[in-house]
C-alpha cells in the first residue's frame, strides 16, 4: 500500500508541475505579438533540444522517436524567428504525439522544405473533434493520457507568433486511422482587398 500511495502522490506531484509549467507558458505567450525576428532558425538544434526535453516520456513508454531531413541540397521549412520560442512548439507537438502513442510505437518528425509533421502511431482523433483541438482547455472526453488541454493551444500561440500555423489531421491508411500529424507550415493569410 505505501509504495502505491507514493507512486499516486509522485504522479500527480508530475501532472501539477506540468500544469503549472503549461499555465506559465500561456502566460507568457499572452503579451508576445508577432515580431520582426532576423536570425535564420537552425532546425537540427531546435529538433535536438525538443526531442531530449522529451526522451523521459518516450523512454517510460517505450516510443521511439525519429527524425527525417529532406534530402540533400533542400532546406527544411525556412524561417526567422525564436529558436527558444520554436523548441516550445516542438517540444509540446512531440510530446503530444508521444503521448497518445501505441506504447512501443514510433514518433516521426518529418521536416520538408515546405513544412514539418510531428506524426504518430496512435488512435488518431475522432473526425467531429478535430476542430476543437488547439482550444485552450481543451480534451477530449475519455482521454487515459494526463495533461491539462494547454499544450497544442501553447503551439498554435507560438506558430502565430512566428508566422506560422499548426495543422491537425488523422493519418489514414487506405479508410483506416492510422495515426494523427500536425503539420507546422507558414501561416496562409488572404491578400488585402484594395
Amino acid at each position: 500500500q505505501p509504495l502505491r500511495a507514493g507512486a499516486k502522490l509522485e504522479s500527480a506531484i508530475e501532472r501539477l508541475n506540468r500544469l503549472v509549467s503549461q499555465l506559465l507558458a500561456m502566460a507568457r505567450l499572452e503579451n508576445v505579438t508577432e515580431a520582426g525576428f532576423t536570425g535564420d532558425v537552425v532546425w537540427p538544434r531546435v529538433a535536438e533540444q525538443a526531442i531530449s526535453d522529451c526522451l523521459v516520456l518516450a523512454q517510460r513508454k517505450n516510443v521511439d522517436i525519429e527524425v527525417i531531413w529532406p534530402p540533400e541540397g533542400a532546406k527544411a521549412l525556412p524561417v526567422t524567428g525564436d529558436e527558444t520560442l520554436l523548441v516550445l512548439l516542438l517540444r509540446n507537438l512531440v510530446d503530444n504525439a508521444t503521448r497518445y502513442s501505441a506504447d512501443g510505437g514510433v514518433v516521426t518528425l518529418r521536416f520538408l522544405p515546405d513544412s514539418i509533421n510531428v506524426e504518430d502511431c496512435g488512435p488518431g482523433v475522432p473526425p467531429d473533434q478535430l476542430e476543437r483541438l488547439g482550444d485552450r482547455f481543451f480534451r477530449m472526453p475519455g482521454q487515459q493520457e494526463q495533461g491539462s488541454g494547454l499544450g497544442l493551444s501553447i503551439a498554435r500561440r507560438v506558430a502565430r507568433i512566428q508566422g506560422l500555423e499548426v495543422l491537425f489531421a488523422n493519418r489514414l491508411q487506405g479508410k483506416k486511422i492510422s495515426g494523427f500529424v500536425a503539420t507546422i507550415r507558414r501561416e496562409w493569410r488572404s491578400p488585402q482587398l484594395s
